[in-house]
């Protein structure tokens, strides 16, 4: 790129022909070295990027068969753990399990016990109530007979009364 005609003009008047010319062609030169530079400078950044690129696809292929190696690692301890945590589990379980089954046939013994006193005892009261039912209808059949007698009489006795 030149310089422009009026900027010329005025580098002629000031500094003369000669450095005016010397000093455009100095800026083109500058100028022309400073594209060389800058292509150069971005040719370095496209190489690089590229470089940054194949080293991370490197990077990733390489953390992703370690990612795949840990997975599998921390899977197996897991799945351990958990078989470990379920023996201990079981094992508390079955004890629990035994010690309520242990109580449980205490209580129903202790139950049966009380169950057969207290049908025992029901029995006696049960025999008791009968035996005072049994009184009280012998007590109420003496009173029906002697009421019915008595009103037989006293009906016998009116019968007469009312014929004379």
């Amino acid at each position: 790129m030149s310089v422009p005609p009026r900027l010329a003009g005025k580098l002629n008047e000031t500094l003369g022909p000669d450095a005016a010319g010397d000093l455009v062609t100095w800026l083109d030169e500058m100028r022309s070295e400073h594209r060389e530079m800058m292509d150069a400078i971005r040719g370095d950044f496209a190489e690089t990027r590229q470089e940054i690129h194949a080293s991370e696809s490197r990077l990733m292929e390489k953390l992703g068969g370690q990612m795949h190696a840990l997975e599998t690692v921390l899977r197996g301890e897991i799945h351990a753990v958990e078989t470990r945590l379920g023996e201990r589990l079981g094992d508390r379980i079955h004890g629990v399990e035994t010690n309520l089954g242990e109580r449980i046939s205490g209580v129903e013994a202790k139950l049966g016990d009380r169950i057969s006193g207290l049908e025992t005892k029901l029995g006696d009261r049960i025999g008791d109530v009968s035996k005072e039912v049994d009184r009280s209808a012998a007590t109420l059949i003496r009173w029906s007979f002697v009421f019915w007698v008595g009103a037989v009489a006293a009906i016998a006795l009116l019968a007469g009364v009312l014929r004379t």
